[in-house]
């Protein structure tokens, strides 16, 4: 890799040779991430960087890697702001950009990268360099290597070692890398509680110890390689600072890891976070913390009291808050809720197991490791379980998103509980004494009439626990005879293989003698097994407390067997044969000579994934369940919104029908309208015509005579013609006998207006007439006499229609007084005048009124429509309202149904995920080989990894003066590794102890039966001296976490080993063969003076 740098930058300032300045400060930042999920914060602590660097006027700036935060994509919000930001820093001062591992997008390559948007922008970042390669530049007067991120090391240290050949040029020289190193710490936890009040620290390189004595929690450490093959090319340095982990901290004196300027994650919690400003010419760093770090907290919840606590935490506002619930039956979603409440800006509650899990903790538990009080605490089995579903879906899910992780983990967890529960359900499910399983503490073994020990021996253990007993004697001694009675009280089964369960009774004791082995716990549980000689079966008892637990006893003996298997002690014979008490029979045929599946089939039990059987079955149920679910939900939906199809076209129908209506109201109103427009024209005309009947009433009225009144219109009846005068006498007489009569009157007067027109006409030409008379003399009379005769006969009309009938008349009146009758042929032409004159008043009128007869019934019939129209669009409108209605609660509850089709719908969906990650017969290997398909597959992988960790250690113990030592290692199929079978029988029971114990241990940590004792009977015999020895040691060691051991042996080379060893002999006895069992002699763990073995035996006996 040579130094040459890609693109075409702009010089930097202040590159010449000259002597350092004496006041010299350079900025250092590292692993701001410009992510788009955090960006306002991340660009936040970006502004905060610049505006820190500037107040220290400092001369140049480092990035140390990492601007950006993913090598797949970039996103170009996240891009811009990362482009602002350095063209911030480098109005501030000059500006060193080396590739991380996040900025590149290829792996073993920097040729690519998101930062090469530097070079596209020249003119806004002059003064930025960016280093895709190695080089070698001269700041201030200072020689420089530029370091970036590299896959493979070797090659930076082979550009290293060529540019700096000897010790004084690199001692001369500062490097700034992005580099992994070993024993560098990944996070930590720091006592926020304990750091200076102060925002800024200072210190000098050499007193980063200061700065470390404020952690208080373990930390998660780089171990990658050897320190001998990864990161060495940065010693010798003056001084190296890198990038890459984010926790500030010094990995050896001139080596600093500059740390992120903020927190990013949950694991950050307590970690303070900043910048550095280093002078080159003192060679001191001043670390600047930002005043923003404190951005994730951790709460721990393990009562009542720590609830109520958070009610008054004021200083969560604006923090990202996880609180860590040690007490399972605490509310854990009240807990989130009051979180949320304080002004949180995240929130999420995790149980301990999930938020302090380590890779020690779940499997990996060193030989030499120990807690306080000197026993390994295993985990709680739901704790490991629940670990591992939280991996596996993160594992396998890792490109869904964080809901749908959530929500797959909680529905895993709820399976595995299901299970236990039906589990509990169907086998009583006892309450063991401690929450973490059965916890197995050997206490005392009852054996009366068992195999060749006659009558009742009580063998106590609670004296010497966690010690080793050594069980020594001759073949046929009975050594065994413990190992055989706690199997068969246990699980009513022999570990010889080739011996019947009838055999268990002593030939010795009469029929009546019942062979019983009781097996006492420290956890208070006792489970009694006898058997006469002349039943056939077994009969099986568990005590709680010295109380009898009857649900174990129901049904057969078989089924009483498998409830104490499955749901009291939490595993089954052939582990618990294979695993907890191992004879040299079962170790010889152990696991280096069993094929694949019985090996799979193994390590499952060892590792309880009975569950995920168990779980698989309870899925699929839940499945079929939710599918049929979602289907009624599904075809509910369809039917909600059918209805409201419905509803809604019965809505456009009456809408539709509604418009209608309007427009015939419309049309209706208009109708009446116009009707109520005639009624008013022909009211009207009646009026019109009632004012005619009376002004020709009027005008036939003789004025003064009529009206009573002497007025200037009266007329002098000496003045008038004679002709005249008769006209107006008869006139009035008419007039008189027309008030004389009113009723008459009152018939007649229709017609009588219509004469009285004529009349009034008449009158006004006779006027005229007797003025024609005075000026023109006897040409006028003819005239006038034509005219009086048919004023004559105009009077004879109206005489005629005013006065039909009675016996004395004005006429005659008139006639008395000498006046000459009318003419026949005149009263004919005034008589048929009058007749037609009557007929056409008469059809008018008649006409009017069969019009307004119409027109008023067309108009009642018009209103009664518009009522009718009225009333149809209030039905419309009432039936429109109650439709409206309808599909308010119609919609409400297609949004209800429609949440619940979401929810089964995601639920059935993460229901088929655990229905392929629970499916035995499923391929272990994904589309990703690296990522198991199962959870099986996942945990078995898991186990690999662990039990190849523990093996590791084992040989190491086992192998050690030895001529070949050998590591045991187990591949991806639980094969081992190496040619087992090449190497002698001492090399390979060596292999199979390494195994035996690796598989206890294990058994210890996860299953629920957790044993405190293990039984070897002659499993280390054919060893030889340094073996046994080896053995012995490593026994006493794993007292200390394990309890008791139990060695049963005939070899002799006990009597050979040392004081030392003798010492850690802490029990011995010797079983006689014969017909009685003799009684157990102890030993004391510590002697003053060291005898043989077998003198000691003998003096005691």
């Amino acid at each position: 890799m040579n130094s040459r740098v890609l693109g075409t930058f702009a010089p930097l300032r202040r590159l010449s040779a000259t002597a350092p300045n004496s006041n010299l400060k350079w900025g250092l930042v590292s692993d701001i991430h410009f992510d788009e999920r955090v960006l306002d914060r991340v660009a936040e602590c970006g502004e905060w960087v610049v505006e820190t660097f500037r107040l220290q006027t400092v001369s140049h700036i480092f990035v140390c890697g990492d601007v950006l935060n993913t090598r797949d994509s970039v996103h170009i919000g996240a891009l811009n702001e990362a482009m602002k930001w350095i063209a911030d820093l480098s109005r501030v001062a000059p500006v060193s950009v080396i590739l991380g591992n996040h900025d590149t997008h290829l792996r073993d390559s920097g040729s690519i990268s998101s930062l090469d948007a530097i070079a596209q922008f020249q003119n806004h970042l002059a003064r930025t360099r960016l280093y895709k390669e190695p080089s070698i530049v001269v700041i201030d007067g200072v020689q420089c290597a530029m370091l970036p991120y590299a896959l493979r090391d070797d090659a930076l240290a082979r550009f290293v070692h060529a540019h700096f050949p000897d010790a004084e040029s690199k001692r001369r020289a500062v490097a700034f890398a992005h580099a992994e190193i070993p024993g560098a710490k990944i996070s930590r936890r720091v006592d926020v509680s304990r750091l200076l009040s102060s925002a800024e620290i200072s210190y000098t390189h050499r007193l980063l110890e200061d700065h470390r004595a404020l952690e208080t929690g373990p930390a998660e450490v780089s171990q990658e390689k050897p320190a001998s093959q990864r990161g060495h090319y940065l010693d010798g340095f003056k001084m190296a600072f890198s990038g890459h982990f984010h926790v500030h901290q010094c990995v050896r004196p001139e080596i600093m890891y500059v740390g992120a300027p903020l927190q990013h994650h949950f694991g950050d919690a307590g970690d303070p976070r900043g910048v550095l400003v280093f002078d080159p010419v003192r060679n001191d760093v001043q670390r600047i913390l930002n005043p923003k770090w404190d951005v994730f907290r951790h709460v721990s919840v393990s009562s009542q009291a720590d609830m109520d606590a958070l009610l008054t935490r004021t200083d969560f506002r604006g923090k990202a808050v996880t609180a860590v619930v040690t007490e399972p039956s605490l509310d854990r979603n009240r807990i989130q809720d009051i979180i949320r409440d304080l002004g949180t800006i995240s929130s999420r509650v995790q149980p301990m197991w999930l938020s302090k899990m380590t890779a020690r903790q779940q499997f990996n538990v060193s030989v030499g490791d120990r807690t306080s009080s000197g026993t390994a605490v295993p985990l709680r089995r739901e704790e490991w379980l629940s670990s591992m579903v939280q991996n596996f879906v993160h594992s396998a899910l890792s490109t869904s998103p964080m809901s749908f992780q959530s929500r797959c983990i909680a529905a895993g967890e709820r399976l595995f509980s299901n299970a236990q529960q039906g589990k509990g359900r169907s086998g009583g499910g006892a309450n063991v004494s401690n929450a973490r399983g059965f916890v197995a503490d050997l206490k005392r073994v009852g054996i009366t009439n068992f195999m060749s020990c006659k009558g009742e021996h009580v063998l106590e253990f609670s004296a010497s626990s966690d010690a080793v007993w050594m069980v020594t004697g001759m073949n046929g001694a009975g050594k065994s005879l413990i190992m055989e009675a706690i199997s068969w009280c246990l699980f009513g089964k022999l570990l010889r293989s080739d011996m019947a369960i009838k055999d268990v009774v002593n030939d010795s004791c009469d029929a009546e003698s019942a062979c019983v082995v009781r097996v006492s716990f420290g956890n208070g549980f006792e489970i009694e097994r006898r058997r006469n000689r002349s039943s056939r079966v077994n009969q099986v008892t568990v005590f709680q407390d010295n109380v009898e637990l009857s649900r174990f006893s129901k049904g057969t003996v078989g089924a009483s067997d498998e409830d104490i298997s499955l749901n009291l002690l939490g595993i089954d014979f052939d582990t618990f044969s294979r695993s907890v008490i191992v004879s040299e029979e079962i170790l010889s045929s152990y696991f280096a000579s069993a094929g694949h599946k019985d090996r799979v089939l193994f390590v499952e039990k060892i590792f309880g994934l009975g569950d995920l059987d168990d779980a698989h079955i309870v899925c699929r149920a839940q499945l079929r369940q939710t599918e049929e679910a979602h289907e009624r939900a599904r075809v509910q939906l369809l039917e909600y919104r059918r209805v409201v199809r419905d509803s809604e076209f019965e809505f456009q129908r009456l809408s539709s029908s509604q418009q209608e209506l309007q427009l015939h109201i419309a049309e209706s109103q208009t109708m009446v309208s116009t009707m109520e427009g005639k009624l008013a024209v022909l009211q009207t005309g009646l009026q019109e015509n009632a004012a005619q009947s009376d002004a020709l009433f009027s005008a036939l009225s003789i004025s003064g005579v009529t009206d009573g009144d002497g007025d200037g219109d009266a007329m002098n009846m000496n003045d008038v013609h004679p002709l005249q005068r008769r006209g107006l006498l008869q006139h009035e007489a008419q007039r008189t006998h027309v008030h004389q009569q009113p009723s008459s009157l009152h018939l007649k007067r229709s017609l009588f207006l219509d004469v009285h027109s004529a009349f009034a006409a008449y009158i006004q030409k006779w006027q005229r007439l007797e003025d024609c008379i005075e000026t023109q003399g006897s040409p006028v009379v003819v005239a006038v006499h034509s005219a009086n005769q048919r004023l004559h006969d105009c009077l004879v009309s109206v005489r005629s229609s005013c006065i039909p009938d009675g016996n004395e008349t004005p006429v005659q009146c008139i006639q008395n007084a000498g006046q000459p009758q009318p003419q026949p042929q005149r009263h004919e032409s005034i008589a048929e005048l009058r007749k037609r004159r009557f007929t056409e008043i008469q059809t008018r009128n008649k006409q009017a009124l069969s019009d307004f007869q119409a027109t008023l019934t067309s108009l009642s019939k018009a209103q009664a429509r518009l009522t009718f129209l009225q009333d149809e669009v209030r039905r419309t409108n009432s039936q429109m309202s109650t439709l409206l209605e309808k599909s308010r609660d119609e919609a409400s509850r297609i949004s209800t149904q429609e949440t619940a089709v979401s929810d089964l719908a995601d639920k059935k969906n993460e229901l088929e995920f655990w229905m392929e990650a629970l499916d035995r017969g499923r391929k272990s290997s994904g589309p990703n080989a690296d990522v198991p398909a199962t959870l099986r597959s996942f945990i078995l992988k898991s186990a690999v990894e662990t039990l190849n960790k523990i093996l590791a250690e084992y040989s190491a113990l086992l192998f050690r003066n030895t001529t070949i030592p050998l590591t045991v290692k187990l591949d991806s199929q639980l094969k081992l590794l190496g040619d087992i079978g090449k190497r002698s029988a001492g090399q390979r029971k060596r292999v199979d102890l390494c195994i035996l114990f690796a598989l206890f241990e294990v058994l210890r940590l996860n299953a629920t039966f957790q044993p405190r004792f293990l039984m070897l009977d002659e499993v280390f015999d054919s060893l030889d001296d340094n073996g046994q020895l080896a053995i012995l040691d490593m026994f006493w060691d794993l007292t200390s976490r394990f309890g008791s051991i139990f060695v049963v042996s005939h070899s002799m080379q006990l009597k050979a080993l040392d004081s030392r060893s003798m010492n850690r002999i802490a029990v011995s006895f010797d079983a006689r063969c014969g017909t009685h069992f003799q009684t157990v002699v102890h030993m004391k763990k510590t002697v003053e003076k060291m005898l043989p073995v077998e003198s000691s035996i003998e003096k005691q006996l």
